[in-house]
């Protein structure tokens, strides 16, 4: 039962590999560790052999075995090269987490009377007080994220207020029947857009933004004073 589910997560770890890593040169120490006969080495990369490897799927996991998986795993953080083109994709992400918030905020703001009104049903303290800063937080920041700027602490800012208002607004466990799981769903819904906002705080906003062109022009400049 335990080499059977070491070699399921083998497979998995290696099926991985094949959707994810484009082939690229190893160190010598996975060249070396190649010569499994899992494995082929080819134009200095290496290359799994999944017809190999199946047959393989019944014998023991030998040491040989063991040091190739720790090779990957150790080399996996260089070697790892999505297809999707970086900066492109960051602008996309930006602009889609960006969206709710600017449309919102922007709703609140044509509508405060509404907003204020809504803030006493959900029971936020001082309505009128957390309608304003409701309106700044998610236009201004939802802004802030669409241009790139400030990426990362803006992202983390609305990320916490994100989850600050899904206890607020969306506490689904006061209520019951179909109303309930619709705040269910928007409860953990906050949770999600956190959790692609802490992301996006932790890759950075790429060229497409105003910090890419502000750290392209810094680096410029201190190309230039050397």
């Amino acid at each position: 039962m335990r080499s059977g589910r070491q070699a399921f997560k083998q497979l998995l770890h290696m099926l991985a590999c094949l959707m994810l890593v484009r082939p690229r040169p190893y160190s010598n120490a996975c060249k070396a560790y190649a010569r499994h006969k899992t494995f082929n080495v080819k134009n200095g990369n290496i290359v799994f052999s999944p017809f190999l490897f199946i047959a393989q799927l019944g014998q023991p996991k030998n040491k040989q075995r063991q040091q190739i998986t720790r090779c990957f795993s150790d080399e996996r953080s260089t070697t790892m090269n999505l297809s999707l083109p970086r900066d492109p994709v960051l602008l996309a992400s930006r602009l889609l987490l960006a969206m709710l918030f600017v449309f919102m905020g922007w709703g609140k703001l044509t509508g405060f009377s509404g907003t204020v009104a809504y803030m006493a049903t959900t029971g936020a303290p001082l309505p009128y007080l957390s309608s304003i800063i409701a309106i700044l937080v998610e236009l201004g920041f939802g802004l802030f994220i669409a241009l790139g700027a400030m990426t990362s602490p803006v992202a983390i800012l609305l990320a916490l207020y994100t989850l600050a208002t899904a206890f607020i607004g969306h506490h689904y466990w006061t209520f019951s029947g179909m109303e309930r799981y619709d705040m269910w769903i928007h409860f953990y819904k906050n949770f999600s857009i956190a959790g692609g906002l802490l992301a996006l705080a932790a890759t950075g906003p790429g060229h497409f933004s105003i910090d890419g062109v502000l750290a392209s022009t810094a680096q410029g400049t201190t190309a230039k004073k050397l």
